[in-house]
């Protein structure tokens, strides 16, 4: 699956960053001419949902265009939804199964919540199955058809309908909302510190050209950008959109060492990366301020990327990683 989320593959697909930017840049323009407030946040969301579907399933959202936040998948119900079973994982499958017959309000809420996602799903991969068959060739170009495309590369076997289904559930739920939620944390830093705003300003003015229409190419865009970048590092450090903690099993016959402490093989281990990037005695006493300048001191970022993990780490980490860059750079742009 690796090959649909590789840089090559995303740079292929780039025009679809790029006409959802403009779109967004519209309306920031509009808004600047009118004086009208505006909430950014909901901007963001819109154009993060809109370019996963078309990224995704080659669907046009028309979140922007329809700038109703009813049309945005109920994603903070899913996953509040997922943190209930997950307390509980002891009663895991029997609480899910259970919790559709519960009379309790605000479940069944959740519940229907997580069905529309559900729904939008279905109907997103049943379009491109159908097109599939009617066309007796697979779509280029999307993250699905390049799941329908790939094989075991010991077996050669494809994926199947449900499990192509539940990759692309994944898709909705953590394609979109993660990255709206980065883009409005770095703007919220950005704006509430007008020495860090005006630096990340007149580093781009310098450094990049004006640009009538379209978005910046994410090639080379963080190398020409130093400053910027290391924004975008500081807002992963101080406030990682993903906290949970994601498990790995002791695999040596004798166990590890961790911290000092003996952990026997087996033993499933895991770390909460908030309190890794808040940890002083890695990133100094100032751990709780956002500080970019940090990122520019000489081999402090070589020293210490090894410790910023919004993604995860290992080859395990975040497959969307590059999906999510390329929006946040441009975006930011």
């Amino acid at each position: 699956m690796a090959h649909s989320f590789s840089t090559a593959s995303l740079i292929s697909m780039e025009e679809i960053f790029d006409r959802h930017v403009m779109q967004m840049r519209d309306k920031l323009d509009r808004y600047a001419k009118s004086g009208e407030k505006i909430d950014l946040k909901k901007i963001i969301a819109f154009y993060a949902y809109d370019v996963l579907g078309e990224l995704a399933f080659d669907t046009q959202f028309e979140s922007q265009a329809k700038d109703d936040e009813s049309n945005l998948p109920p994603i903070n119900d899913h996953i509040f939804l997922g943190c209930l079973y997950g307390s509980l994982p002891s009663l895991l499958p029997y609480s899910m199964k259970l919790s559709g017959f519960l009379p309790i309000p605000w479940l069944q809420t959740l519940n229907r919540s997580r069905q529309s996602i559900r729904n939008t799903v279905a109907r997103c991969v049943s379009t491109m199955f159908g097109e599939t068959l009617e066309n007796n060739e697979k779509k280029a170009n999307t993250l699905l058809s390049q799941l329908m495309k790939a094989k075991d590369p010991e077996t050669g076997k494809e994926l199947t309908v449900t499990e192509i289904s539940s990759e692309a559930f994944g898709f909705l739920v953590a394609g979109s909302h993660t990255t709206s939620g980065t883009l409005t944390l770095l703007f919220y830093h950005l704006l509430h510190d007008s020495e860090i705003y005006s630096q990340v300003v007149e580093e781009m003015r310098r450094e990049l050209p004006f640009l009538e229409q379209g978005a910046y190419p994410y090639t080379g865009l963080e190398a020409k950008l130093p400053y910027m970048t290391a924004c975008v590092r500081e807002n992963f450090r101080h406030t990682p959109v993903f906290t949970m903690p994601l498990t790995r099993q002791v695999m040596s016959h004798s166990g590890t060492v961790i911290a000092g402490t003996e952990v026997p093989a087996g033993t499933n281990v895991s770390i909460t990366n908030h309190a890794l990037h808040h940890n002083p005695s890695i990133w100094g006493p100032d751990c709780d301020e956002y500080k970019p300048s940090r990122w520019l001191r000489d081999g402090y970022a070589k020293e210490n990327l090894k410790y910023l993990m919004p993604f995860g780490a290992g080859h395990r980490m975040c497959i969307g990683r590059n999906i999510a860059m390329a929006n946040i750079l441009k975006v930011l742009g």
